[in-house]
């Protein structure tokens, strides 16, 4: 890097964080999986209950998800704040995210595939959320990009 790209760089990082497109989703994203796993790990019972997350729940436990989801959104948040600091923790939490993400998004399409009682909004939700991640994710690299 050059003396005028690192120049670049720093004024995008002195930009408060909510002002950049990408940390804005992955701080969303992360409050919003922070509610999930956490009412995983307080209220595994409910998450028994839905027949919608039978197949999801083979795999891990409860409080398996519910560990790894807060985890993960956890160091979304780290990173988000400590930007440009952690962006390789930004770039990691967000893809470990991306495969947590896609593991669900594909337990429910198989499960709306399988079961004529299932109905699309589950997996189209979480495809969503798959591709604001995926956005996210790009938009760590873009914004150190000085061309």
């Amino acid at each position: 890097m050059t003396e005028q790209d690192l120049r670049i760089a720093l004024l995008a990082s002195k930009r408060p964080w909510w002002r950049r497109d990408g940390h804005r989703d992955i701080f969303v994203i992360s409050v919003l999986y922070l509610i999930f796993g956490g009412s995983m790990l307080l209220q595994p019972e409910r998450w028994t209950l839905t027949p919608a997350h039978h197949n999801i729940l083979q795999v891990a436990p409860e409080q398996t998800w519910g560990v790894a989801i807060v985890a993960v959104s956890c160091l979304m948040l780290v990173s988000v704040f400590g930007f440009p600091r952690f962006k390789t923790l930004g770039q990691v939490a967000v893809s470990l995210t991306c495969g947590l993400t896609g593991a669900w998004l594909i337990a429910f399409v198989l499960r709306w595939m399988t079961s004529n009682n299932t109905t699309p909004e589950t997996w189209g939700s979480f495809a969503v959320i798959l591709y604001v991640l995926v956005r996210a994710l790009w938009s760590l690299d873009a914004e150190y990009d000085p061309r």
